[in-house]
């Protein structure tokens, strides 16, 4: 599907979609939001943190039970 923007070549949906987004990131940027300020964006990086944190102990466990077996 796609739209034509101001008379120009049409442009994929997607893109358009991703165009919307990158503006509102600036206009965030720019007013002086912080990363990570937002509370669902905090328990977002906690659980990734979290995340690849049980995947590194995981992989060095599997390291150090491989050299121990």
């Amino acid at each position: 599907m796609t739209r034509s923007v101001d008379g120009k070549r049409p442009r994929p949906t997607l893109q358009s979609l991703a165009d919307a987004q990158s503006v509102r990131l600036r206009e965030h940027f720019l007013r002086g939001g912080a990363a990570g300020s937002h509370p669902s964006t905090r328990t977002a990086l906690i659980l990734a943190w979290g995340l690849a944190a049980l995947i590194l102990l995981g992989y060095l466990a599997m390291t150090l039970y491989g050299i121990w077996a």
